[in-house]
């Protein structure tokens, strides 16, 4: 397993408050060294959410936006884009 987090960040030189933003990627991969599973998640500081789910072949995306739930599954993997606007998280793919 391999696993990246955010630690902090800099907007225009200035350290930011990011403790309510959270971003987890977790990795896991079999004995032969192929991706099994990759767990993506963001987090921002209002409480919106997603997450990615690649379980070897279909990538299943929840979350919850400011005024809807999201649920769906594309097939093949999908890479969460996090940006960054003052200190607040948005994602794409």
């Amino acid at each position: 397993m391999m696993m990246a987090e955010i630690k902090s960040i800099t907007y225009n030189g200035k350290l930011v408050d990011a403790s309510k933003n959270q971003m987890i990627f977790r990795w896991y991969y079999d004995k032969q060294n192929n991706l099994k599973t990759l767990y993506q998640y963001a987090k921002q500081k209002s409480g919106y959410n997603i997450s990615f789910i690649f379980d070897g072949r279909n990538t299943k995306i929840t979350g919850k936006d400011i005024l809807i739930r999201i649920l769906k599954i594309e097939k093949g993997l999908k890479i969460l884009k996090i940006t960054t606007d003052k200190g607040d998280l948005s994602w794409s793919y």
